[in-house]
């Protein structure tokens, strides 16, 4: 019985570890520039580089992301500036920016990602980092 309780115990924080090591990696991708490559992948033209903008990574079949996404298509809807990319159909952006993980969002800010965010985040929550609170 000791036994699968240790095995337990190290299989959750092997998880832990792994999720730790993809935040750590999404963070490095903080304060880079976006290159004008992967700006006209996004299909972003020259007016988001003077603006607060939201770049969303998802996958049609993640879980967090199907919730997440709609709220991404309204904001789109409503004019707001941020982007959708599928890392199914793009695999090269994603690459490019290093996204292991889905649902990512990027605050991007005069072409320079200001903040990684994980996981499904709220309409309001989305809103307030467009306004960079």
């Amino acid at each position: 019985m000791k036994v699968i309780g240790i095995v337990i115990i190290i299989v959750f924080f092997g998880i832990e570890l792994m999720q730790l090591k993809m935040y750590l990696d999404s963070q490095k991708i903080k304060g880079l520039s976006i290159p004008d490559d992967v700006e006209k992948l996004l299909g972003r033209g020259d007016t988001t580089h003077s603006q607060r903008s939201l770049v969303y990574f998802y996958s049609p079949s993640c879980g967090p992301c199907r919730s997440m996404t709609p709220v991404i298509d309204k904001l789109i809807s409503e004019g707001k500036p941020a982007a959708k990319v599928d890392i199914n159909g793009s695999p090269e952006v994603a690459s490019r920016l290093g996204i292991r993980a889905t649902p990512t969002t990027l605050v991007i800010n005069n072409q320079i990602i200001e903040k990684v965010i994980l996981g499904a985040q709220s309409e309001q929550k989305l809103l307030q980092l467009l306004k960079g609170v």
